[in-house]
């Protein structure tokens, strides 16, 4: 017979909508599994921590591109996931990450949960960021085809020579270049990314790639905004030898649930689970660098103008 807790947390799981009253309470009742997943700079941090958490909530609320998520409980499971990824990786939806309805074929037909995106940016946040940064500067360029001749990147040194290229179509995506400055060293690093390398670690470990190409998705980034996955994708391949010795870092950007192989060290569990009902398989994050002067395809969430005062907070911890 389960207890007493395990059985409010599933009844507030399972009546939640999109409210903030109702998501708070299905909060304080996965408290402590909320807790276990903070961030090193959330971890000892209640006010951080119920501030971060208030203000995702009032994301959500707002968002009513997530309205679908709470149709169904493995969008219910999603939504919590969203907010147990907020305090993992300590980026607030809008400006760091996104919160995006992605529908998903099951056994029963269609339902859609929430994917928690980071994007590029967020990445620069977290490589840069905290008290023991990786980096000290953290830096990245698209190449095209008729920018071969003006780029010039030197992996021995850490030099990377651009012209600018005056051109209106400069051709189709190459690869990405990523330049970044270790911050205890001080060595300069670059990596040029081929498009045929990025593309390979898509066909092999993106789920959301495959399920797309099985027709079990409506629609994918890497479809949508494929040079914001390149990006993604190089700026994970080329930080992956720090991830091996970092747990925020492997964290943070690795285990996004973006592939089979999540992490180096492998994947800290990406599933939420409700007693003997559906598990949230969670698909890959493919979202990232979203440019300010492009509009948002539909599947996409925007910063919602939502007015609150520093003040605000949740008292959950």
């Amino acid at each position: 017979m389960e207890d007493k807790k395990e059985s409010e947390k599933k009844n507030a799981i399972m009546t939640m909508v999109q409210d903030e009253k109702s998501i708070t309470r299905a909060l304080v009742c996965c408290k402590d599994r909320i807790n276990a997943s903070c961030c090193p700079e959330l971890a000892s941090n209640d006010e951080k921590k119920n501030k971060i958490l208030f203000d995702t909530v009032v994301q959500i609320v707002a968002d009513e591109k997530l309205k679908p998520c709470f149709d169904s409980l493995p969008g219910k499971l999603s939504i919590m996931r969203i907010l147990e990824d907020t305090v993992r990786t300590g980026l607030v939806l809008g400006k760091l990450a996104y919160a995006i309805p992605q529908p998903i074929k099951v056994k029963d037909g269609w339902v859609t949960i929430a994917r928690h995106d980071v994007k590029a940016e967020g990445y620069r946040v977290v490589l840069t960021g905290g008290k023991q940064p990786i980096f000290s500067e953290l830096s990245w360029w698209v190449a095209y085809e008729k920018d071969i001749d003006s780029i010039t990147v030197d992996e021995a040194s850490g030099e990377v020579t651009i012209k600018a290229t005056i051109c209106a179509d400069r051709g189709d995506l190459v690869g990405i270049i990523v330049q970044a400055r270790e911050a205890v060293t001080g060595k300069v690093l670059a990596r040029f990314i081929s498009r045929g390398q990025i593309e390979s670690i898509r066909n092999a470990h993106s789920k959301t790639w495959q399920k797309y190409q099985k027709k079990e998705l409506t629609s994918c980034t890497w479809e949508t905004d494929f040079e914001a996955m390149c990006i993604k994708t190089a700026l994970k391949k080329f930080t992956k030898p720090w991830a091996l010795v970092s747990d925020y870092i492997r964290e943070a950007i690795y285990n996004d649930n973006d592939s089979k192989q999540s992490s180096p060290k492998g994947n800290a569990s990406a599933v939420l689970t409700l007693g003997d009902s559906m598990i949230v398989d969670y698909i890959d994050h493919d979202d990232d660098q979203i440019k300010k002067e492009k509009i948002p395809h539909e599947s996409e969430t925007v910063i919602l103008p939502v007015q609150k005062t520093a003040e605000q907070t949740l008292d959950i911890f």
